[in-house]
């Protein structure tokens, strides 16, 4: 409903709002049956996909439409101007769509299989908008009637968005040195709060603390020793080494050592089963809290429980006694601790087990794996932002067959992205799953902007003059860079609802990538231009040749004897 309402803005035609949305959902079905007949997961971030798709194959669908208007106005035959539209901007969208494609199947080198699922997902997606748009919707616009004068009247209305675009071009025209200056300054200025960016993916924090689940886990924490698991690996180079009581007392210490820290509620080690049989066998007159004092009567405890029902032991040492773990109950699963506890348990057992034949690590845990997580993410997402980058700048390139062109792409998604990391910061979003992957697809669906806005500059630019053109192309492509940005935006913006922390974060971020990339695109980039000059973007014939200064040539002594040359001098002073 909302892409819809932005597409009935943008054209005032009931044919203009629902094609692109037949196209969006005829992607999501493609999507979707791809990920049925592959078997994939549907799980919290895969099942955003649909969402996700519907929105960038609606923005899509906007370019070409919007071209075929421009195209039926000038021709007045619905069929050319079908033709007409699809030449003109099927390259583009075939560039865009490609890219973006890419840009997206690159998360499927993410070690995360969540992650991986995302972005084939959406690949998929886009793939068959650019099919759909390319073909099917093509047919449908030619079997549909020819637009009537009165709705060629509502879509060419001259509107707000036209005149402020027009004064747009203008700023951009006559400041290209301020446009760049103001961009650069909001990158500085954003960029200071980026080192405050924490990476964090705390399932528990993903939900309203006043929501259910939250106050369950509230109460589950404040009663119980803690809904959350930590486990400590004990390894032994030889069979039998947790049966030595010098081992055993070094596993207590540790489980002291845990329980010292205010989120950890319990630990349960091997050792806990010992004491209690000591302190049994031993009666009232024994210790209450010691362990076994020789390896012999460890072996003869252990061999007795063995024997007297289920294997209890299974989960905390295994048959051979050579592997062992502790389990922590741990009231908090926030990587801000899990960190904490990791340091400072690596340094106590690398200075109490320093002389026992064991090693000790963290073995896992939901604490564990959310502290394994964070480092995939953080060294997951350099390594994918840049290849997400060099896609792009290579098809780019390729596409406008010039490496300062595919460098001009960049721009934008450079502004856009320092900004929102920059925001993150300030305003303490976490980096975590949900916002690794807006990422890489926002700066996937930016990039589209860019290429349209040159691609129609250097159209403009064939049969007008730089200010000219520039102005041109932001009424024209402009407008639809601004309903297509705002189409993926407000789509992504409904996720904001959802409640859920992740899917939040992914939905207003990736919104206000999209708007920053598409005002970069808009404003900086012309103004680049502008200032900068540089030959891709200038056609061929609009380029003016270069005058070559000619050397004097002294008067020959015959004037018979020097050869009559095209565009030299004659004897007679005529050329």
């Amino acid at each position: 409903m909302v892409i819809a309402l932005v597409h009935y803005e943008a054209f005032r035609t009931l044919q203009a709002m629902v094609l692109p949305l037949i196209t969006a959902l005829l992607s999501v079905v493609c999507a979707l049956g791809f990920m049925g007949w592959l078997g994939l997961p549907l799980d919290i971030w895969s099942a955003i996909t649909p969402v996700a798709i519907l929105a960038v194959a609606a923005g899509h669908a906007v370019q070409i439409l919007k071209r075929y208007y421009e195209e039926y106005a000038a021709l007045r035959d619905s069929r050319a101007a079908v033709v007409s539209s699809v030449a003109h901007v099927g390259p583009v969208m075939v560039t865009a769509g490609s890219i973006a494609a890419a840009g997206f199947a690159s998360l499927a080198t993410f070690d995360i299989n969540s992650i991986r699922v995302f972005g084939l997902l959406m690949a998929t997606g886009i793939l068959s908008a650019l099919v759909i748009e390319m073909t099917f919707i093509p047919a449908v616009r030619g079997i549909l009637p020819a637009p009537r004068q009165r709705e060629m009247r509502r879509e060419q209305d001259e509107r707000w968005l036209s005149d402020a675009l027009r004064r747009m071009a203008e700023v951009v025209v006559r400041r290209p040195r301020v446009v760049v200056g103001v961009a650069v300054l909001l990158l500085a200025v954003a960029l200071v709060g980026a080192p405050y960016v924490t990476v964090d993916n705390s399932l528990r924090g993903l939900f309203p603390a006043s929501g259910q689940l939250r106050r369950d886990d509230a109460v589950v924490n404040a009663r119980f020793a803690g809904a959350s698991t930590l486990r400590v690996l004990i390894e032994g180079e030889a069979n039998g080494v947790l049966e030595e009581p010098d081992v055993l007392r070094a596993v207590a210490d540790l489980q002291r050592f845990l329980e010292s820290f205010p989120e950890i509620g319990q630990t349960v080690s091997v050792v806990d089963y010992l004491k209690q049989m000591d302190r049994v066998m031993q009666g009232d007159g024994g210790p209450k809290d010691s362990i076994p004092a020789s390896r012999r009567l460890v072996g003869q405890y252990l061999l007795l429980y063995s024997m007297s029902g289920p294997d209890d032991l299974s989960g905390l040492v295994d048959a051979g006694y050579r592997q062992g773990a502790i389990l922590a109950y741990s009231k908090s699963d926030e990587t801000a601790f899990a960190e904490r506890v990791f340091r400072r348990t690596r340094e106590f057992a690398d200075e109490r087990f320093r002389l026992l034949p064991v090693r000790v690590g963290v073995a896992g845990g939901s604490v564990g794996a959310q502290a394994a997580l964070n480092e995939v993410v953080v060294r997951e997402k350099i390594r994918n932002i840049a290849q997400v980058s060099a896609i792009i700048f290579v098809l780019s390139a390729l596409a406008l067959r010039s490496v300062v062109g595919g460098l001009f792409v960049l721009v934008p998604l450079a502004i856009a992205l320092g900004i929102t990391v920059g925001v993150m910061g300030w305003t303490g979003i976490w980096l975590s799953m949900s916002t690794a992957a807006f990422m890489a697809m926002g700066v996937s669906i930016g990039a589209d902007f860019a290429i349209y806005l040159i691609f129609r500059l250097r159209e403009e630019l064939a049969r007008a003059s730089l200010a000219d053109a520039v102005s041109r192309a932001l009424v024209t492509s402009g407008t639809a860079i601004f309903f297509v940005s705002s189409a993926v935006a407000l789509g992504y913006l409904v996720l904001v609802c959802s409640g859920f922390k992740g899917w939040v974060h992914l939905g207003g971020l990736t919104a206000l990538i999209m708007a920053l990339a598409s005002a970069a695109a808009v404003m900086v980039l012309p103004a680049l231009v502008m200032l900068l000059r540089p030959r891709f973007v200038f056609p061929a014939a609009a380029q003016p040749p270069a005058p070559r200064v000619q050397k004097p040539r002294r008067a020959p002594s015959s004037p018979s004897r020097v050869p009559s040359r095209r565009g030299a001098p004659s004897p007679g002073g005529r050329t």
